[in-house]
């Protein structure tokens, strides 16, 4: 993986999305070591086009909703959400911040 993904931040949902209560900050060498144990999640990637070309981890669901503040950032999530409510695997919301954009994808989840 590229270097520079390691500085994204990620929010981990540890439980089904229907159930999602446990909404915390993960750092980048967490979610490599995650990622390395070959751990069942989703990953949803929120940010933009050229962000996600430039650098998104092998595997990403690529959304390009943030800012996620308009009805039609939430159209971008919205086509993914019966996927992923399909099991209660993890959920990994990488924000090209770490904060904002990925705390409104949480609630909207």
């Amino acid at each position: 993986m590229k270097k520079m993904i390691f500085t994204l931040l990620a929010t981990v949902l540890t439980t089904s999305l229907s159930l999602a209560s446990d909404y915390r900050m993960i750092r980048p060498q967490a979610l490599k070591e995650t990622i390395d144990r070959n751990a069942t999640l989703h990953l949803v990637d929120i940010q933009v086009v050229e962000e996600f070309d430039t650098h998104s981890l092998p595997g990403a669901i690529a959304t390009h909703a943030y800012p996620l503040k308009s009805e039609s950032d939430l159209a971008k999530l919205q086509v993914i959400v019966s996927g992923l409510k399909q099991n209660g695997d993890p959920l990994v919301i990488v924000c090209p911040r770490g904060k904002g954009g990925a705390e409104r994808t949480y609630r909207y989840l």
